[in-house]
């Protein structure tokens, strides 16, 4: 994950302290979810953390998948290569015939 400086005033209010800091790594964890780049670890430690009820992160987490669909719309779509297009043809056909081959076909 990479390393972000977090103002004090987004820790929450009452825990400035050491506890302070860990609820700010985990709000980072819940800013960079919809993003797919936490692992495993990191995925378990923000579910328990959302689990256990906190709105705070809750809301962080809201506002970060929001601001990936505001992206996401504002990003024109690509098409693919026409030879990129013709190798996943390629692919599709052979696994159609790999997984349901011709019976008695000549």
């Amino acid at each position: 994950m990479a390393a972000r400086t977090v103002p004090p005033d987004v820790m929450q209010p009452d825990s400035p302290s050491a506890a302070g800091a860990v609820h700010a790594e985990l709000l980072i964890l819940a800013e960079l979810a919809p993003l797919g780049v936490l692992d495993s670890l990191e995925q378990h430690r923000l579910g328990r953390h959302l689990r256990e009820g906190c709105a705070f992160c809750d809301r962080a987490l809201d506002r970060a998948w929001r601001v990936l669909d505001v992206l996401a719309l504002a990003t024109p779509p690509l098409s693919p290569s026409p030879g990129a297009r013709e190798r996943l043809r390629v692919r599709v056909a052979l696994a159609a015939r790999t997984r349901f081959p011709v019976i008695g076909g000549s």
